[in-house]
């Protein structure tokens, strides 16, 4: 199915799976959308409630389901919203986690209790251009894409670099599969030449820390 959302620039968005909402970045205008769908559009059943601000689907077979906002979470003042940049969100049963990438200064993620417009943790990542912030083993993964890396911030709050392809290459796009991180890497391009960037997929085994592999995608273009 294909529904409208009402947000500016879409940038991210992430399912959570304990209670199936899904959670939608708008870089533009600083918040984070949390939406649910009535019924789950994973559950196959056709009937729906339409909520107060329900969204129609567009697509046959789902036209009577609904997503609804079921909050909205200002994560960045709107005046700030263009420098933060935010573009990558996860959450645990008490947080929502947001990636502030912050254009050419350091990036930070930024912890906020749900419902808050308050962070209650900050924590500054190994550099700028951060993406794609993903929990693991109770630590933070996220792509330290200035350098094509990847990073791990602890508990404690100390970020550490695990694997870089080297400062001419951009790394976005994460999954974690047993134990196993894949993300892309791609050569760094001028705005308007990243559809002729070459690209490669990355498997980085994160229990013993070592490059697994490295392949080149079939098409170029920025990942």
């Amino acid at each position: 199915g294909a529904w409208a959302l009402p947000s500016v620039y879409l940038h991210d968005s992430a399912l959570d799976e304990r209670t199936g909402h899904i959670f939608a970045v708008d870089s533009l205008a600083g918040t984070v959308l949390e939406i649910s769908s009535a019924p789950p559009l994973w559950s196959g059943s056709a009937s729906v409630s339409a909520g107060p601000r329900g969204l129609p689907g567009g697509a046959a077979g789902w036209s009577r389901s609904t997503l609804t906002v079921h909050r909205q979470h200002r994560v960045v003042a709107a005046r700030a919203a263009r420098a933060a940049h935010i573009n990558g969100v996860t959450f645990d049963r008490r947080r929502v986690w947001v990636m502030h990438h912050n254009m050419s200064r350091n990036s930070e993620v930024r912890a906020f209790c749900r419902g808050s417009e308050t962070a209650c943790a900050v924590y500054a990542l190994d550099g700028p251009g951060c993406h794609a912030p993903l929990w693991y083993r109770k630590q933070l993964l996220y792509l330290l894409s200035a350098t094509g890396a990847i990073a791990l911030l602890s508990p404690t709050g100390k970020s550490q670099t695990l694997w870089a392809a080297g400062a001419a290459f951009f790394s976005k796009g994460l999954a974690v599969v047993d134990d196993v991180a894949y993300f892309g890497v791609a050569e760094k391009q001028a705005r308007f030449d990243r559809n002729k960037a070459l690209v490669e997929i990355v498997a980085f085994d994160l229990q013993q820390r070592k490059l697994l592999w490295r392949k080149r995608t079939p098409t170029p273009g920025l990942v």
